[in-house]
């Protein structure tokens, strides 16, 4: 758990986390996907970002394989 005031570094410390995983995945509202995305072109860190509001919605599925490593963004 990461709980620190906004613009200390936790997306940067959640990604160097990820770069370790082999399966990392983030979980984050939609409306801060584009931030999500963009740190990690920064950061050089692939990982699929799935919205909280996507997860409610008829007919999604978990991967077939669980992520090794879970990021959730409030």
């Amino acid at each position: 758990l990461l709980a620190d005031d906004v613009g200390l570094g936790k997306t940067f410390v959640a990604l160097a986390l990820a770069r370790d995983a082999a399966r990392p995945l983030v979980v984050a509202q939609a409306a801060v996907r584009p931030v999500w995305l963009r740190a990690m072109r920064e950061a050089a860190v692939h990982a699929p970002v799935r919205s909280v509001e996507s997860l409610a919605r008829p007919g999604w599925r978990p991967p077939d394989e669980p992520p090794d490593l879970l990021v959730v963004d409030e």
